[in-house]
């Protein structure tokens, strides 16, 4: 399986020669399943660009949201496999919540130009009490399981398990401050040894007096996560629609300095678009 990133910012695109390496599209993740599926996680704007990567072909794409914010689903209607009647769109979640109809509520003929019912795809929506997350992905996977955050308006973070790697998802989530983040927390128990953290990295701890409450998290809380969760690889995420590439440069630097001070051995790294892993 191959991990893709196609958009890491959070809360609003941010084109611009300031943010052109690490890119400005909004949150969007892609897993390569198989030959003949995709899991998407998040349809921020970066899903206009995986889908203008892909031929058109017979081919499932598993929407997976984190939650409904702007940022996270705005690139949806933009999605170019929905031009196509080889496409098969299903949006997965877990049995409390239904995000998908939502979501696609934007190709209305008033907010997109076209109407949903023109939309040559096949569209299948999730429904509350229909835990699709487990019957559609443990055919690809051991295990997923699921993390409410800390986010206004709610947000889940998602944990998948194939063999010994596993890939921690949560964008979206403000830590307790670094001082009073602890080993028992659920959040460093969800994350314990995983193989890649990518986790919502917004804000710096000297912005937090501000942004307290805001649903995001600062670099040294996702640093301290990182150590007592005993995290292989950080991804940093969600970065802030103000940071400059340069200043995105820095909190690498930064992340990287707090984690050696705090006795950890993991690697870190700040998302940019393209970057891919394999698992």
């Amino acid at each position: 399986m191959r991990v893709c990133f196609w958009g890491v910012r959070g809360s609003i695109p941010t084109p611009g020669a300031d943010t052109s390496r690490y890119g400005g599209n909004t949150a969007c993740i892609t897993i390569e399943l198989s030959p003949g599926a995709t899991l998407v996680l998040d349809a921020g704007t970066g899903i206009r660009s995986f889908g203008d990567s892909v031929p058109a072909r017979d081919h499932t794409y598993y929407i997976l949201l984190s939650h409904l914010h702007w940022d996270h689903i705005q690139g949806f209607p933009m999605f170019k496999p929905l031009a196509s009647d080889r496409t098969r769109i299903q949006f997965i979640s877990h049995e409390s919540v239904a995000w998908g109809e939502a979501t696609a509520s934007q190709i209305d003929g008033v907010h997109f130009p076209v109407s949903l019912s023109k939309v040559p795809a096949k569209i299948v929506f999730d429904r509350v009490g229909d835990d699709s997350l487990t019957r559609e992905l443990t055919p690809f996977f051991d295990s997923v399981s699921v993390f409410a955050s800390d986010h206004p308006g709610g947000s889940f973070g998602y944990r998948f398990e194939l063999g010994d790697v596993s890939i921690v998802y949560m964008t979206d989530n403000e830590l307790p401050t670094s001082d009073t983040l602890a080993s028992d927390d659920s959040v460093v128990q969800f994350c314990s040894s995983a193989t890649y953290l990518i986790h919502d990295a917004q804000f710096l701890e000297s912005e937090m007096e501000r942004k307290k409450g805001w649903g995001h998290s600062d670099v040294s809380s996702v640093c301290r996560l990182a150590t007592l969760a005993n995290v292989d690889n950080l991804i940093l995420f969600h970065h802030n629609p103000s940071r400059t590439d340069r200043e995105l440069d820095g909190i690498q630097v930064l992340a990287e300095g707090l984690l050696r001070a705090n006795g950890s051995s993991c690697s870190c790294r700040a998302a940019s678009e393209g970057d891919t892993f394999e698992i």
